[in-house]
């Protein structure tokens, strides 16, 4: 074929000729031609030029042979290539035009919505049985017949199962970014996460864009907020629509693609509301006559709640489930019957008190508002389970009547109370959207329950095996859920006017992110067989949100962390014995009495024995949020030359000038919180010091680990780089002793101080500082390696205002800083945004890695932007790894000297061999001329 007009020509197909009569759409290297068969039917040639379009093509091609025909899918007649220059389909053609067209000329009903729903869903189900997956579900790629049906074309993005297996790294990435549109993408195509499948399920979540779409007049998301799309929060609808259509969003929205709606499913509802619901409005009884295949099998609430809460390990069937909720909106009138229901059922059984717990948290967690509104509601049900299990007698022959179970189904009732309350005061639906403006009160309740869902999710992680499944299931619900309260408390923090009340919020947020990401990580190591929501795993708060306060004006209080003010003493009493249990009440920053003894032992003995002390009534559970490297994610290699055990390390501090007595410390105030520790501004024989108080006062495994290391370096390494270690304190409560800099974290004046404009001179001073610090932890016997260079590790001796101040950068922070030997190390350590690909990989690296960790840096101080910016911290090891991503190198300023540029692209390259070391770095820094 030419460039030129063909009209009047004959395309000569193998199935039968077509004569062209009309260009249709013409780009320079597709165009659309309308044509005429022998029997004058219209039919349509698509023409596309195979140098540019080669991928299109065969996709195309090799998708309509494996689907073949199907009454809801535009037919290919034929096909035509010529020498790998040009290649023509013969396809059916559909006078209607394309939706997309018809959406801008003319209104949509919501019968003509649920006829395009219905007929896609067909095609979907064909396709999918074939193990192709469209891609590109959107108006524009949906035709109308002159009979007003709807046909799925456009196959040039289809990929089959087969060809999408092959894809991975770079390749897969790319791909989607050239065959998919940004708004459309499901969750699973912008975080290519293991745990969530990529296939068929995209389509789904395609098909929710689409009816969104024909809905609102808008699109559900928008490209430039990935992060409502990885959490399947589509925009506020512009109108009032019917529950049964907030129902169906729902489970096509659902970010899970193992629990989204297949299109059978979809195919199911339709075929449950054909003839009544979806026109009509909430709360109107639906008309006589309606059926549904539901009705030949089970025809009421109580079948089905009968059906899902049955004695035994498996989760609640979800069919079933999603059938009660999706009543829930269509008929809200019956919400009341799922209660009554679900309160005659034997909770005395444990497994169906739990299964009842699970029932009620989904259907309270995905149905509308007006179930807390109920006069039979969630609270009527839990009082009966409630009062059930605090009787004395209980099921015969029930293998799991034990105090475990009691405590674990008494603190999810209570749970689940404090949850109906809370959506009754903050007029929220179960899945906490559709909220209004929060205010401190409402944002502090919220924070209260989202630790309470923090002690419930704890409780299942404990050392039993008993009912595993169900426990995994409660599990990701609960974890889910704490991901949708972080959204929402954050969204809330950003409205509130910047205050010392709004600071001490942004801190206790924080602690909660990290414990649930600590959570999660057990989570996944423990069942891995169910998959929840991302969140991302990191022991470090988001550096795009970190809000940080002014120390001075804030003096918090915390009961897990107790540090004495100057009027108190370190006189704290903590009980190292197994059962002892904290009895504050539910308040988890409420100060801990004088009468209160604290354990933080989390072995499992600890933990069950603790449990089975607890009954309903006393609701508190231990506060034990396991730390990141409790255990490990991989074991660490024995490659530590000196490894002291701990009697010979506090043996040797017994007697050392390095220890301090506790009433030589006067704390001041609250400067800083880690994942393992806080620390205080304080005095020390009226010198002014860092006061790093570890959090756990019974040390076992990884804190004493942590200690040890951080102590062991700090007494051997002294240098002008390096903070100075004064001395530690092992009675009551383990502290490290070191000087305090005023000037607070690199982190701090790069983001938080950007009216304080830097020089050249004291960019390059900084680096310097770094290095040289770096350089002699390297060049030590045996070396160190540090494993958490970042800014905010790096802290300033004074406080730098102007260009001509002085600066003096320290490293501090060594607690999971190593001695090595020639030996490699493994292991995740350190925080993902300045971990070298070697380490996200958790394969073997060296001091290189460190090199890597001050490229970013160095990046950092000049760019003055945070690494990764915008982007999920869950996808960043996948984009560092696999796609070699970087920093933008453009975002530094252009009057950058080329050899910094230069040294920042070879301190991060790939191969840890390619990277220089700090001597090297040392020189190249004292070569640039400012």
């Amino acid at each position: 074929m030419s460039e030129l007009s063909l009209i009047g020509e004959t395309v000569r197909f193998a199935k039968f000729p077509a004569r062209i009569v009309e260009v249709l759409a013409s780009t320079q290297t597709v165009k659309l031609y309308l044509a005429k068969d022998p029997e004058n039917r219209t039919v349509l040639i698509k023409y596309l030029s195979l140098p540019q379009n080669e991928l299109s093509f065969r996709r195309e091609l090799n998708a309509y042979k494996k689907i073949g025909s199907h009454p809801k899918i535009v037919t290919q007649f034929d096909y035509l290539e010529e020498s790998n220059l040009w290649g023509a389909f013969l396809l059916e053609y559909c006078s209607g035009g394309d939706l997309k067209t018809f959406m801008n000329e003319d209104e949509i009903t919501e019968q003509q919505v649920i006829t395009i729903l219905r007929d896609i869903a067909m095609a979907l189900n064909h396709i999918h049985q074939k193990k192709v997956t469209h891609r590109a579900l959107r108006p524009e790629c949906i035709f109308i017949t002159t009979d007003f049906k709807f046909k799925l074309g456009d196959f040039s993005s289809a990929i089959s199962e087969e060809e999408m297996s092959g894809l991975y790294g770079a390749a897969l990435s790319d791909d989607i970014e050239a065959h998919t549109k940004g708004e459309y993408r499901a969750p699973e195509q912008l975080d290519l996460t293991p745990g969530y499948p990529l296939g068929t399920q995209v389509d789904m979540w395609g098909l929710g864009c689409l009816i969104y779409e024909l809905l609102f007049h808008q699109s559900a998301f928008t490209s430039g907020n990935q992060l409502d799309q990885l959490r399947g929060k589509y925009r506020t609808p512009n109108k009032q629509i019917g529950g049964w259509w907030r129902a169906l969003l729902a489970r096509l929205f659902e970010v899970n693609p193992r629990e989204r709606a297949t299109s059978q499913e979809i195919l199911q509802m339709i075929q449950d509301n054909t003839v009544t619901k979806p026109l009509y409005a909430e709360g109107q009884e639906t008309p006589k006559g309606s059926t549904s295949l539901s009705s030949f099998f089970m025809k009421s609430s109580n079948s089905w709640v009968k059906a899902i809460t049955s004695d035994g390990d498996a989760p609640p069937d979800s069919q079933f489930l999603n059938k009660l909720i999706g009543k829930a909106w269509n008929k809200p009138f019956k919400i009341s019957k799922f209660f009554k229901a679900l309160m005659q059922r034997p909770v005395e059984k444990t497994t169906v008190a739990l299964k009842c717990l699970l029932v009620l948290h989904k259907y309270m967690f995905g149905g509308p508002k007006q179930i807390f509104t109920q006069e039979i509601g969630p609270n009527q049900f839990l009082d009966t389970l409630q009062h059930t299990w605090a009787s004395p007698t209980k099921a015969k022959k029930d293998k799991f009547a034990n105090e475990y179970f009691r405590g674990l189904i008494g603190h999810y009732s209570n749970v689940l109370k404090e949850k109906s309350k809370l959506h009754l005061e903050t007029r929220t639906c179960g899945n906490w959207t559709e909220n209004d403006t929060l205010d401190i009160p409402a944002i502090e309740s919220l924070l209260t329950y989202w630790y309470k869902l923090i002690q419930v999710s704890n409780t299942l992680f404990m050392g039993v095996d008993e009912l595993s499944k169900l426990r995994s299931s409660v599990a990701a619900l609960l974890l889910e859920e704490q991901e949708r309260l972080d959204s929402l408390i954050w969204q809330g923090i950003r409205t509130l006017q910047p205050g010392n009340q709004v600071n001490e919020i942004t801190s206790k947020y924080y602690q909660h992110q990290q414990w649930t990401a600590s959570l999660i990580t057990s989570f996944r190591q423990r069942h891995s067989i169910v998959t929840i929501n991302q969140i991302p795993n990191t022991n470090e708060p988001d550096p795009d949100k970190t809000l940080i306060f002014d120390a001075k004006k804030q003096r918090r209080q915390t009961q897990l962390h107790p540090l004495p003010t100057k009027e108190r003493s370190f006189e704290i009493e903590i009980s190292h014995t197994a059962d002892t249990k904290v009895t504050n009440g539910d308040d988890p920053n409420t100060p801990a009495s004088k009468s209160a003894t604290l354990s933080n032992d989390t072995s499992p003995i600890y933990i069950e024995e603790n449990l089975n002390k607890m009954s309903i009534t006393s609701p508190d559970i231990p506060r034990t949020i396991a730390e990141e490297d409790s255990p490990p994610h991989k074991p660490i290699q024995n490659n530590m030359l000196e490894k002291a055990p701990k009697k010979s390390l506090w043996e040797n501090l017994q007697d050392s000038p390095w220890l301090i007595k506790p009433d030589e410390l006067v704390p001041e105030e609250e400067i800083g919180v880690g994942s393992s520790c806080i620390v205080y501004k304080g005095l020390y024989r009226h010198t002014p010091v860092a006061i790093k108080v570890m959090k756990k006062s019974n040390i076992e495994g990884a804190m004493e680990n942590e200690f040890n290391r951080e102590l062991t370096t700090l007494m051997r390494m002294r240098h002008p780089n390096l903070v100075l270690f004064m001395g530690a304190c092992i009675e009551n409560q383990l502290c490290i002793v070191t000087e305090f800099c005023a000037g607070g974290s690199l982190f701090r004046l790069l983001y938080e101080n950007r009216e304080v404009k830097l020089s050249w001179k004291q960019r390059i001073k900084i680096a310097k500082d770094v290095a040289q610090g770096m350089a002699f932890l390297h060049s030590s016997n045996p070396p160190i390696i540090y494993r958490d260079l970042k800014s905010l590790n790096l802290l300033l001796s004074e406080p730098v205002t102007t260009q001509n101040d002085h600066i003096s950068v320290k490293i501090a922070d060594f607690g999971i800083a190593k001695f090595v030997s020639d030996e490699h190390m493994t292991g995740q350590m350190g925080t993902c945004h300045w971990m070298a690909p070697e380490v996200l990989g958790s394969q073997p690296y060296t001091l290189a890695a460190d090199v890597y960790s001050f490229g970013i840096v160095l990046w950092e101080i000049l760019a003055r932007e945070t690494p990764y910016r915008g982007i999920n911290p869950v996808v960043i090891p996948y984009k560092v790894l696999q796609l070699g991503e970087r920093p933008d190198i453009n975002k530094i300023p252009p009057t950058t000297p080329i050899e910094l540029r230069d040294l920042i692209t070879q301190c991060w390259a790939q191969d840890p061999e390619s990277r220089p070391t700090f001597s090297s770095i040392l020189q190249a820094l004292n070569s640039i001329s400012i």
